[in-house]
């Protein structure tokens, strides 16, 4: 059915998993990540669960993440999939 096809596809988004880890202890994991990193996972996230993320990073790195966000096109499965 139609609704069984959207839940697949919701479990299925990449980083989906990371909804039920709680934001700072996320923050601990990726906080020394490059800003290109961050920027593809905070994308995929929920935007208030991002929002925390972002919000525990230091000024300058949140700025560089932002920007990166911002100019960020469609990244390859491949590369999602290693990240």
């Amino acid at each position: 059915s139609t609704l069984q096809q959207i839940e697949h596809s919701i479990e299925a988004t990449p980083f989906n998993f990371l909804k039920q880890v709680d934001p700072r202890n996320l923050l601990t994991y990726v906080a020394d990540e490059h800003p290109q990193t961050l920027a593809l996972i905070l994308s995929y996230l929920a935007p208030q669960y991002a929002a925390e993320i972002l919000a525990g990073l230091a000024p300058e790195k949140q700025l560089s993440v932002i920007r990166r966000i911002a100019r960020m096109e469609q990244t390859a499965p491949e590369t999602v999939s290693d990240v």
